[in-house]
Formats: C-alpha cells, structure tokens, sequence
C-alpha cells in the first residue's frame, strides 16, 4: 500500500550539509562570555558533588578571590586525566591526602579561569569531570580517615 508522503532518503556519507538544520549548534558563534562559562561551570561542579561541600567550594572557587592574569594564554592543560586507583588513595599518609586535594582544587580553579584558546569544549567539560571525580574521592577518603571533623579537615586542605 503506497502513501502519499515520500520516503525519508538519507544523504550519502562524507557529504556536507550546506546550513545548519534545527538544532545543530553554529559553527561560526563567538567563544562564551568567560564569565558565564565560569558560572555555568561551577553550577555543574556544584551540582554533581555532594551537598555537605556547596558551600566550601562556593567560597574556594569564588571568582573575586584571586582571579588569574594571564601574562599569556597556557598552551594545554598538562594534568592527571584520570581518577585514582582505589587503593592509592589508603596508601597516602594524612598530609599527601590534604595536599591533593589542595591541588586538585588548583586543577579546577585552573579550568575554570582558563582562556578558550588553552582548553575548549568538550575537553574542558571531560577535564572537569576527571578533577571532579578526583575531589569526591578524597571527600570519601577525608570521610573515612576523619568521620568526626571530615568538613573542617576538606575545607582546611582546601586553601
């Protein structure tokens, strides 16, 4: 039984399409505001670790803090791209814990101020969730080490 609407025909592969239909993105827009993707960053940050933390690292990672110069724009983000081992983390004595997460609060700081020359797209969003990953790991390992003052310990090793 035939219709009256013509079949669907995919276009052939490797071909170009001549304007962006519906909705895929322009590829000709400007970069973010660099404030905006800070804010929208942070709000992502914020939202995929746990509760107890918003407001330590609201104030860690507040814009008018200390704000990064950049004399010139780095070349790439040169960091761990990926989570620790479960047992790493029991084999670091008390102070190496605190001192990664002063670090890896660092890393994130560093993404968040980063131009878009050094860091676009979706390797930024993959980077932030690596160093995000990393920071509810030592939450989990502070939560372990120190059940009774974990809070105050994490926002200390914060910086």
């Amino acid at each position: 039984m035939a219709t009256s609407n013509p079949r669907f025909v995919p276009p052939q592969p490797f071909t170009r399409v001549t304007r962006p239909a519906g909705l895929l993105p322009s590829y000709s827009r400007p970069p973010l505001d660099p404030a905006f993707r800070r804010a929208r960053d942070l709000t992502m940050l914020l939202f995929l670790l746990p509760p107890v933390l918003t407001t330590a690292l609201s104030e860690r990672f507040d814009p008018g803090r200390r704000p990064y110069v950049w004399s010139e724009p780095p070349t790439r983000a040169s960091f761990a791209r990926q989570p620790y081992q479960p047992a790493e983390l029991k084999d670091l004595k008390d102070a190496r814990v605190c001192g990664a997460i002063t670090s890896t609060a660092g890393r994130i700081e560093w993404l968040l101020d980063a131009p878009e020359e050094a860091v676009g797209g979706l390797n930024r969003v993959y980077l932030l969730l690596v160093q995000m990953r990393c920071l509810r790991q030592l939450w989990q390992e502070v939560r372990r080490r120190w059940p009774k003052g974990s809070l105050a310990t994490f926002t200390k090793a914060l910086g």
